[in-house]
């Protein structure tokens, strides 16, 4: 048994890879394994994998056919011996202190899960993007899920928390959804929110993303529709299937409505007043949940949802921000 299990997914991340792996290696925590689970790479990554395997014997390394982030991700969990799962993405990078971190404040706090705060690294010139932050608390479930969903505190990832182990527990829900391309990370978190009775909030940074060109989630924000953001409105009708409380079902309309509003943003700063029928496909959300956007969304997607209704006011903001909308 080890405290701690760490999985990293890994594909064709050659140039980075080694900084993720000497992150996790030189934490101050010791008692953790690390499992990387090399998904069909065709550059040097998998021999990096293998090389580290030789050096340190808490590295294992799984090699599989590349099936998505979620099918790495789910085949690590298929093999943890930890008492808590982290997971870091193989192109970003840990400070050393991070595990020690989360699992001292999940004990001193009895929390389910706990995490902390990022920074948001752009590769192109270095810079870096933090979230609002706020003061260390102890939420419960249901608090949690609300903050995740209006996109307050949590991240929707899951490479920045620490998960007990417990709540993978007889939850059929306690996998990556190997189908969404985009938001698996968010789904996955609210099914795991849901067992948790305690979720540890901290903004303390120590968690560094790498900001790629080419990721789904760039993609997704230079287009403002892909075949990857399509299967996010998929993942969050899964949890509206899932959940039946009147309210949390009007904050997860409001969610879907909100990520409607700022794909129609992103859509039009590409191809300006070109509508098609997939910009038409985004309004309609938008204008089906625009009084759950009001009554619960943030102030940003509030704005893009009235100017939805008025496309040619969303081109006139995309002008004056010339093109930086983030």
């Amino acid at each position: 048994m080890v405290k701690i299990s760490i999985i990293v997914p890994v594909y064709n991340v050659a140039p980075y890879l080694h900084k993720c792996i000497d992150s996790i290696l030189n934490q101050t925590f010791s008692d953790f394994e690390c499992i990387l689970v090399n998904n069909g790479s065709t550059d040097n990554s998998a021999m990096i994998c293998e090389e580290y395997k030789k050096i340190d014997a808490r590295i294992i390394v799984i090699h599989q056919n590349n099936s998505g982030v979620s099918a790495a991700r789910n085949a690590g969990l298929d093999i943890v011996r930890g008492e808590w799962i982290g997971f870091v993405d193989s192109d970003d990078w840990c400070e050393p202190g991070m595990f020690s971190f989360l699992l001292e404040m999940a004990e001193i706090h009895n929390a389910d899960i706990s995490t902390c705060g990022c920074y948001k690294v752009d590769e192109n010139n270095g810079d870096k993007i933090i979230k609002k932050r706020f003061s260390d608390k102890i939420l419960n479930r249901k608090k949690s899920i609300i903050k995740l969903l209006s996109n307050q505190y949590y991240e929707s990832s899951c490479w920045n928390k620490l998960y007990n182990k417990r709540l993978f527990h007889y939850n059929e829900n306690c996998r990556f959804n190997e189908k969404i391309l985009l938001g698996e990370d968010f789904l996955f978190n609210y099914f795991m929110f849901k067992k948790a009775d305690k979720i540890f909030y901290s903004s303390k940074i120590f968690y560094n993303y790498r900001i790629r060109q080419n990721s789904c989630m760039q993609k997704y924000i230079k287009k403002g529709w892909t075949k990857e953001s399509e299967s996010f409105f998929e993942a969050l009708n899964i949890i509206l299937v899932h959940e039946n409380e009147k309210k949390m079902r009007s904050r997860i309309l409001a969610a879907i409505g909100g990520f409607a509003a700022i794909s129609c943003l992103f859509y039009i700063n590409d191809n300006g007043l070109f509508l098609n029928d997939k910009y038409y496909f985004l309004s309609k959300n938008v204008k089906d949940n625009i009084w759950h956007i009001l009554r619960h969304g943030n102030i940003k997607r509030k704005i893009c949802s009235i100017l939805v209704f008025w496309p040619l006011s969303l081109f006139i903001l995309c002008k004056l921000k010339k093109g930086k909308l983030l």
